[in-house]
């Protein structure tokens, strides 16, 4: 009898260490640096660099005083089946990535609408419960909404405005330590 009690104990102790190292592993992180291979400070060579036969240059953009460098992204990859592109924005004092976007190509209102639904589930998985969830409201006769998590050295935001037909996911350069919210 004294054998069953002591098997149960381990028995017992093996669960619990399995419990614990699965909720271990489903911890959301403690902070990111940006986005997938993109870190905040990059150049846009680096990010060119971390993302090869992926990240393109664009052409240099007219503006009234000369050009400016065009913009870095990565035009068209899937995200739970559904196209998405990623522009990564620059300082214009220093040159170093601040701010990636992530939005649907694609035009439909309704595309808009089934690409934050599913996108949702997705961060949380990845990076647990938002910091701030801002119910619906109406801005200028549509619906906008937005959550956010918010890091030690990065701001996540899903957004859509309606009226705008916008939907995105912005990773911007600072957290919790610059994080008004």
């Amino acid at each position: 009898m004294p054998n069953m009690s002591i098997g149960s104990t381990v028995k017992k102790a093996a669960f619990a260490a399995m419990l614990i190292m699965s909720l271990a592993s489903a911890q959301p992180p403690k902070d990111i640096e940006g986005w997938r291979e993109a870190k905040w400070g990059m150049t846009k060579d680096q990010v060119l660099q971390a993302f090869p036969g992926e990240a393109k240059q664009g052409p240099p953009i007219k503006i009234k005083h000369g050009l400016i460098d065009g913009t870095v992204s990565i035009e068209k990859f899937t995200v739970s089946d559904l196209n998405t592109r990623a522009l990564f924005e620059f300082s214009r004092d220093s040159g170093r990535l601040q701010r990636i976007l992530l939005e649907p190509t694609g035009g439909t209102i309704a595309l808009f609408s089934e690409w934050y639904k599913r996108m949702l589930p997705l961060l949380i998985e990845k990076y647990g419960q938002p910091t701030v969830r801002n119910e619906p409201r109406a801005v200028d006769e549509s619906v906008s909404e937005s959550i956010v998590w918010s890091f030690p050295s990065t701001t996540i935001e899903l957004v859509t405005h309606g009226r705008l037909f916008t939907t995105r996911i912005e990773f911007r350069q600072g957290g919790s330590k610059n994080n008004p919210l």
